[in-house]
């Protein structure tokens, strides 16, 4: 098989890790007993590889290693690659393979160990550096490498994860953590996925396609004149991989630059696996919500709960079934959000609607009246659809029980009641911080307020000094990285002079600069078991996303009003929304902008389907005619009669 890759080094030279211990002593476990079963498993495997047998090498992933995962290795890994690489002639990158699956197993099935997370790590750069650097003439199916591109974003996730909670880490853990700083690190997963992108040349592949030159879509990326597919679908794969990690991060203008070669709004190689398919629209739409481009997320949502929806029942038996089905719920939330967000029921499908109704309505109901209640459901619809945002950067392993992730955020999420900020461009200060502290009469907190340029007011020394005495109450050891967390969270901003703290020998530097702190803190919102840097990513999203609600507070009662009439002065709406024409103006300009967008192209797109313009202090309202799509109802129709003739058909008649 060594000839069929093409490859420099054919012999499988894998650095020997040691079984991981809590697995090695399960019980009935030996990595190194291979069953007969599985030993028919890899050589067949092993030999439609070398034939490039597509249709046979899917059969066998899909179905064989799920059958023999379900009835074998349910609760422990499968035999270790050492001992199935004679079987296989000890190939070097069918052992990677099988190693990539072996991992995916554990990750899927049982708990990985922080060893198994590394081994991981190097099992994936041994793979993908043999697609980049070496010459692999094979073809694998398309889910195969999906699910490789899939796998490899999840379980750098994981690893943040992971990483994050250091509170019940033993110092083994915290050792390995230290020792092998660099797996899993921010620049090489996005390095190894943005290699994969340009060395596949897939973004020339689509332009070519476009052009009528080259067939790539007709053909689902395979290569049906001998060559191979790997890093051709593995680049296009992670464009889509990019696109997740960068959701993950916050960062969705670059994510959906990466995707910008694929054409979402057409069907693609992206939809033949609907993995793939799912994935690529729950990020497409997420990152368009949160960059206020509505309607393009809503009909992105549309179209794939439509597809869902039609086709799910032919997906029941495959192992990805229950994530389809969470999607499938999260999505619906998420369009529930768009809808309130951006009224624009015409985009939505009829079935779509009344699947919607039945999940979500009693809450859109609720989200409609913007108060508290409104804005807890928005919570709750955002907490359960978003994806579980990760920090990149890794903890401070030196302190590993007064680190920021730790420590800080639980207690100032435990003592700080609230924290608002307000802007006067007037003083010298950029930001203004009022603070109380839970149990302290008003008067203790700090007053920074009364800050001058240069110098430190003594009621914010006394109440910082309050908040290090209460850290040593609590037998928490008090260090200098600690006490700089603490400025930044507690007091959000900086002053250049250098002040001593005589009790705690630290200096503490000051810059003058505003930084509104990165967490949204609320009363019992931060644990000590779940604090640290990945709940802060996730409280900074869901900080700017209900930043960005409360400011349409007022846009739905104005949108009511422009529905009702074509014109409307100024004093008029100004007197039925109970408010000044000054005000009234300045929510007409929220509207405008809240109700437009700037695509990734840089033109300005409307996301209302009510706009308005003003002149001579007269509201003239615009509301384009929508033109009826006969066409669909008849599908619709169509679709119904030809499903209610199926079942007739299955009916016998006495």
């Amino acid at each position: 098989m060594a000839s069929s890759y093409e490859y420099d080094d054919p012999s499988y030279d894998s650095r020997s890790y040691p079984p991981s211990s809590s697995q090695a002593s399960d019980q009935g476990y030996d990595p190194n007993f291979v069953p007969d079963s599985v030993k028919t498993f890899v050589v067949h495997l092993y030999r439609h590889i070398r034939e490039k047998n597509v249709y046979e090498i899917h059969q066998m992933y899909e179905g064989s290693f799920q059958r023999l995962s379900d009835r074998m290795f349910r609760e422990s890994p499968w035999p270790s690659v050492e001992a199935v690489a004679p079987y296989v002639d000890n190939d070097h990158v069918f052992c990677l393979l099988y190693r990539e699956m072996w991992f995916r197993h554990v990750y899927a099935r049982l708990s990985p160990t922080g060893r198994q997370r590394v081994e991981s790590w190097d099992n994936y750069c041994s793979l993908f550096g043999v697609v980049l650097h070496g010459v692999v003439n094979m073809q694998l199916p398309n889910q195969w490498l999906w699910d490789m591109v899939d796998e490899f974003v999840y379980q750098f996730q994981s690893h943040c994860q992971y990483r994050a909670k250091l509170k019940n880490k033993t110092e083994e853990e915290l050792q390995l953590l230290r020792q092998y700083g660099q797996a899993w690190n921010v620049y090489g997963v996005l390095n190894y996925l943005q290699a994969l992108v340009e060395k596949s040349m897939i973004h020339q592949i689509l332009e070519r396609e476009k052009e009528g030159l080259e067939q790539f879509t007709a053909t689902d990326g395979y290569d049906y004149e001998g060559g191979s597919n790997v890093l051709k679908m593995l680049g296009y794969y992670s464009m889509i991989g990019l696109l997740r990690v960068h959701c993950l991060l916050g960062d969705y203008s670059t994510g959906l630059k990466c995707l910008a070669p694929i054409d979402i709004s057409q069907q693609g190689v992206y939809t033949v696996v609907i993995g793939s398919y799912i994935s690529s629209i729950y990020h497409y739409g997420f990152a368009n919500l949160m960059l206020r481009r509505y309607v393009e997320a809503i009909r992105e949502f549309n179209k794939i709960l439509l597809y869902i929806l039609k086709y799910k029942q032919y997906h029941q038996k495959s192992p990805q079934y229950d994530q389809i089905l969470k999607k499938n719920e999260q999505m619906y939330a998420l369009l529930a959000i768009c809808l309130l967000l951006c009224p624009q029921t015409k985009l939505v499908e009829e079935n779509v609607s009344a699947q919607l109704k039945d999940k979500y309505n009693e809450k859109m109901l609720k989200m409609q009246r913007y108060d508290d209640e409104a804005f807890a459901v928005y919570d709750e619809l955002f907490s359960y659809a978003c994806p579980k945002f990760i920090t990149p950067s890794a903890p401070v392993l030196e302190e590993p029980l007064t680190n920021y992730n730790q420590v800080v955020a639980f207690f100032i999420a435990y003592h700080v009641d609230c924290i608002e900020s307000a802007f006067d461009s007037s003083s010298s200060l950029l930001g203004i911080f009022t603070i109380s502290i839970k149990g302290q009469p008003a008067q203790e907190a700090p007053a920074i307020a009364g800050f001058e340029e240069g110098q430190m007011c003594g009621e914010a020394v006394s109440c910082f000094e309050s908040v290090i005495s209460r850290l040593q109450w609590r037998n928490l050891t008090v260090t200098p990285r600690l006490i700089s967390s603490l400025q930044h969270l507690l007091f959000g901003l900086i002053i250049y002079p250098v002040f001593q703290l005589s009790n705690y020998g630290s200096q503490i530097n000051f810059p003058i600069k505003m930084a509104i702190p990165h967490i949204l803190l609320r009363p019992g919102g931060v644990t000590d078991q779940h604090a640290g840097s990945l709940q802060d990513a996730y409280r900074l999203q869901l900080k700017l996303f209900l930043y960005e609600v409360k400011q349409q507070q007022l846009l739905a009662s104005v949108r009511s009003f422009l529905k009702l009439y074509s014109t409307i002065s100024i004093g008029k709406l100004a007197s039925y929304m109970e408010v000044d024409e000054p005000t009234l103006r300045t929510i007409l300009m929220t509207y405008k902008h809240k109700m437009h967008s700037v695509d990734s192209d840089g033109k300005i797109i409307p996301n209302t389907d009510v706009d308005f313009y003003i002149n001579e202090d007269v509201v003239h309202v615009v509301e384009p005619k929508s033109t009826k799509r006969y066409g669909d109802y008849f599908l619709r129709q169509i679709l119904k009669f030809e499903e209610m003739i199926s079942e007739l058909d299955r009916v016998k008649l006495d």
